[in-house]
């Protein structure tokens, strides 16, 4: 029998995730919010990547919820994403015609389909020069 695929949720959040149960069962990758390493440091990519693992995590049929503290959160879908390469994420959409999760790949088929940037206001350097923001190429040596 295959496995029931999982929604997994960084850590506890005082939001209710119960929505996302649909997509798969609620696990969690840290069961307590204070017991890891502080997002800000290689030691917490690490943890989760190993937990996931330990969890099965399998970014073919699995989730992982958006939600929960900010910091926390980045840090975790950026070191799954460096891992795994892409995965597939569930955020709510609080709009009154849905109020339910929706589902997006995170990874790199997702940002190499964002459109690029329009192009910006060309800006004077101050010396005559005109430069495009970004363009590096009339800057002086």
């Amino acid at each position: 029998m295959k496995p029931e695929p999982m929604a997994l949720v960084v850590e506890p959040t005082d939001l209710n995730v119960a929505k996302a149960e649909k997509f798969g069962r609620i696990t969690y990758v840290f069961a307590d919010r204070n017991k890891h390493a502080s997002p800000a440091t290689s030691r917490f990519a690490v943890a989760v990547v190993d937990r996931a693992r330990e969890l099965g995590f399998d970014p073919a049929k699995d989730y992982v919820v958006i939600t929960g503290n900010a910091l926390t959160l980045v840090a975790a879908v950026a070191a799954l994403t460096a891992h795994y390469g892409e995965l597939q994420a569930l955020y709510f959409d609080g709009h009154d015609n849905v109020r339910d999760y929706r589902m997006f790949i995170a990874g790199e088929r997702f940002y190499s389909s964002l459109a690029q940037p329009p192009e910006r206001p060309a800006t004077s350097a101050g010396d005559g020069h005109v430069t495009r923001r970004g363009d590096r190429s009339c800057e002086r040596t």
